[in-house]
């Protein structure tokens, strides 16, 4: 039996390590043969397009940015994805991707159920904004919150070293603010920091600021 590993959507910090440890972990189980599915979902159905990943050739990947199968957007049928699988005597797939690659990925599993081939579907969760219950820190979160810092860094700069100035930053994390607070955290020169979470009052925020102006001269939100 064989294994697959797929990455859709956009990249994000991590993504080869990923790659690289379920190879390592593949290998060293006695899995015979161990594909890289190229252009995400669109390059599940054309086989022909797979490389075989080994030891050797994921040794140093997790040194590179990115993602070393060319991730891509869209979806073929799921059940011509099922019968890849099936001809290719796959039985172990892993897909690493958001929520719509998951969902994907549900709807293959149940393609393959109709056609009786047995696989296991593994779903790897793919976000830096940490948004996922029971895991402590989502692949890529770390990364995400150190490059913050440095953008939090260049706005206090700025701010600080000109006449009434406030440094604003916004940060990704869709509806959760775990990058901004941990980099607020981190960054330690945050006056103020707004969480989705948050019950916003922007007239408070307003009143807040121009306190902050007239006593410090700056501020960064």
């Amino acid at each position: 039996s064989c294994a697959a590993i797929v990455s859709c959507g956009g990249i994000c910090p991590g993504l080869n390590s990923v790659i690289r440890e379920i190879v390592m972990t593949l290998h060293s189980f006695g899995v015979p043969k161990i594909y890289g599915c190229i252009g995400g979902y669109k390059g599940m159905v054309t086989p022909e397009k797979w490389i075989e990943l080994t030891p050797e050739r994921v040794q140093n990947i997790h040194m590179q940015g990115g993602t070393i199968l060319v991730s891509d957007r869209g979806n073929p049928p799921h059940i011509e994805i099922a019968k890849t699988l099936q001809r290719m005597n796959i039985k172990q797939y892993f897909v690493i991707g958001g929520d719509g690659t998951q969902t994907g990925a549900m709807d293959t599993f149940k393609c393959t159920q109709e056609i009786n081939h047995e696989v296991a579907v593994v779903g790897v969760p793919k976000t830096i904004d940490n948004d996922i219950p029971v895991l402590d820190r989502s692949f890529g979160f770390n990364t995400a919150c150190s490059e913050a810092e440095k953008a939090i860094a260049s706005a206090y700069i700025e701010a600080s070293c000109n006449a009434n100035c406030i440094g604003l930053v916004k940060l990704m994390g869709r509806h959760c603010g775990f990058i901004a607070m941990h980099a607020t955290l981190a960054a330690r020169s945050v006056d103020i920091c707004l969480l989705p979470e948050m019950d916003i009052s922007l007239p408070k925020v307003f009143t807040h600021a121009m306190k902050l102006m007239k006593k410090q001269g700056h501020a960064v939100i």
